[in-house]
């Protein structure tokens, strides 16, 4: 990929725009996973003018504790025209769309060496964060609109195959679940009973016990087999010797 690095100062530019009317009253915020949430905080009696107006396709970030969270909290407004924000938030816009995508841009800030950079500038900064000048003079290559095309058009074919993917594990898993359930709870002729009424309880390595096989051990339960959704069990190996 050829392309020409240039700072982020060069490509946008910083938008205040207040929410004078108070018309708009979809409030919402950015998290740490760079992603618009709506926010839950209560704006009754809240002079809603003094907000922010964000608008598709701009982005918004909090620069604060970059250091400490590892992270910046960003992303470029998709699932509305126009929503408000607190004024603690930077709402930027590309200044010219023909020399960089939005999406270009959106992807550019997803990665984790991005974040890592902005970690080690926001060091030297006050509570760990990032002075909006420090931001703007991070460098990023510009290639042409056909490949950002190109880029962006492959990094959403990935994240779709792994959405997909994840997706059929937890179908998998929910017809695991199903199946256990009729077989074993449904349909099963089963007595209930404790653990104790079929188990053994011992303390060490029961060398004399019959159970117990120099080859194959011993099947034991302990403590850490118990987790908060099932119960694991292993095989406990041991040697006579």
């Amino acid at each position: 990929m050829s392309a020409n690095y240039k700072k982020l100062g060069e490509i946008v530019e910083l938008i205040d725009e207040r929410n004078k009317d108070g018309k708009v009253q979809n409030l919402i915020g950015v998290s740490i996973d760079k992603c618009f949430i709506k926010s839950v905080a209560n704006t009754i009696g809240t002079d809603l003018t003094k907000y922010q107006v964000i608008r598709k396709n701009d982005f918004a970030c909090s620069l604060m504790q970059v250091s400490r969270d590892g992270k910046i909290p960003i992303a470029c407004l998709k699932d509305y025209d126009e929503a408000i924000m607190s004024p603690a938030y930077y709402i930027f816009r590309i200044k010219n769309t023909n020399e960089v995508l939005p999406d270009y841009l959106a992807m550019w800030f997803m990665r984790t060496e991005f974040d890592r950079e902005a970690s080690y500038i926001a060091v030297g900064g006050v509570r760990g964060s990032m002075p909006w000048e420090d931001f703007c003079d991070m460098k990023l290559p510009v290639p042409d609109l056909k490949e950002q095309e190109k880029i962006v058009n492959t990094y959403n074919a990935i994240t779709k195959r792994i959405q997909l993917k994840q997706k059929i594990n937890e179908n998998l898993e929910k017809t695991a679940q199903t199946i256990y359930k009729k077989m074993f709870v449904e349909d099963a002729d089963l007595t209930l009973g404790k653990l104790k009424d079929f188990c053994s309880v011992f303390t060490g390595f029961p060398f004399d016990s019959e159970l117990y096989s120099d080859s194959d051990g011993i099947k034991t339960l302990r403590g850490e087999n118990v987790t908060e959704e099932k119960l694991r069990w292993d095989t406990l190996k041991v040697s006579a010797n």
